[in-house]
């Protein structure tokens, strides 16, 4: 069942699977009536899920956010622990900056969430089905990256 779908993001939902499809795109304006609309689809859509409900994110397309967009995603995640999420899948960005600010806004709410390098193997993790652990020299791959780039953190912020 689709929720919502604009040129900034996708929400739908497999009541089957007890699951909600998002897919976030593109740069983010504030001001744009379907983004501040996010957080009003993101209670449409915790209304209509069971508690333990999951989330598989494809990032892949999105791109860095302005601290009052990383603040309005929080909103929404905040949304979803209220209604009982278990676990959540990102497909990540390819887009390095996007992807530290997603983990960062998943750091603050406390989202519990696995990051893979393919819609198929995220979707096979919330399924369960012969799903295999990340192999721990990708693990590896994306702390390096995380801490090269958290190092940069603080003058990144100062251009958002």
């Amino acid at each position: 069942m689709q929720i919502a779908k604009n040129k900034y993001f996708e929400i739908r939902i497999d009541k089957d699977k007890n699951r909600v499809y998002l897919k976030i795109k593109g740069f983010w304006q504030i001001d744009d009536p379907e983004v501040k609309e996010y957080n009003n689809y993101w209670k449409r859509t915790a209304f209509l899920m069971k508690k333990n409900f999951t989330i598989l994110i494809d990032s892949s397309e999105a791109k860095t956010h302005t601290q009052k967009i990383q603040k309005l995603r929080e909103e929404a995640q905040k949304i979803a622990l209220k209604k009982g999420i278990s676990k959540t899948a990102e497909f990540v960005s390819k887009n390095i900056i996007a992807e530290y600010q997603s983990d960062t806004m998943s750091n603050n709410t406390k989202l519990p969430k696995n990051k893979f390098l393919s819609f198929e193997r995220a979707e096979e993790y919330l399924d369960n089905k012969n799903f295999q652990k990340t192999p721990k020299f990708l693990i590896f791959l994306f702390e390096i990256k995380k801490k090269i780039f958290s190092k940069n953190a603080e003058i990144f912020n100062l251009f958002i």
